[in-house]
């Protein structure tokens, strides 16, 4: 694991990082579980692993209708994350059993490693069927700038859809449903700018992430 980026995660302000609750956070979040949604019925008996939770953007509202389980290489985020159960790991060693989860979620979390393909074939050893993973997307201008202007966040300038369709291609995922999606940045955007940008997360090509829902070949 980058030692930057841990750097930069385990000093990073409480302040800087919303609750999962907060409203900016719940736009960005539930739209991509809305679209999960529509390919994996909500059952508390399906089990689910959250690789990179942080503080539970997504391990929060999952934990509402999936069996889940978050992980994490930053101590600081996981002790933030309200579910209880997080672990501390290296997304690039999972200590999980061979298909032990029948979904594998990753957000945000693949542009900060050095070698995000091999995290990718991590998740899918471990995954029973599905490997859901969402990152944000170069093609969007907005994004694109942000990437260059925070060095934290310049390994998402690789990241466009059919890079990211490429990564799952050459781990033998199958692709069942691939988008941009969302309009709403969790941790910077205005409450009031909300509703309003809601409104354009539905943008073709142009929306801020990529989601992509894939399950491992029989």
């Amino acid at each position: 694991m980058n030692y930057l980026q841990k750097e930069f995660w385990e000093r990073k302000s409480l302040k800087e990082r919303r609750s999962p609750n907060h409203p900016a956070v719940k736009a960005f979040a539930l739209p991509k579980i809305k679209e999960i949604l529509k390919f994996i019925k909500p059952n508390k008996n399906i089990s689910l692993l959250d690789v990179g939770c942080g503080n539970g953007f997504f391990t929060e509202p999952f934990s509402k209708i999936f069996n889940t389980k978050g992980i994490d290489f930053s101590e600081k985020m996981i002790s933030m994350n309200p579910v209880k159960g997080c672990e501390v790991q290296d997304a690039n060693n999972l200590r999980e059993k061979e298909s032990s989860f029948d979904i594998v979620f990753c957000s945000n979390l693949l542009h900060h490693l050095e070698n995000p393909k091999k995290a990718v074939k991590g998740m899918k050893k471990v995954s029973r069927k599905y490997v859901v993973l969402s990152e944000p997307n170069r093609n969007n201008p907005l994004m694109f700038l942000f990437s260059i202007l925070k060095k934290e966040e310049r390994g998402a300038l690789k990241f466009s859809l059919s890079y990211l369709k490429k990564m799952c291609d050459s781990n033998n995922l199958k692709i069942i449903y691939s988008r941009t999606i969302g309009a709403v940045v969790p941790n910077k955007t205005p409450v009031w700018l909300v509703p309003i940008l809601r409104l354009f997360d539905n943008l073709p090509f142009l929306g801020f992430y990529i989601l992509i829902i894939s399950e491992k070949k029989s």
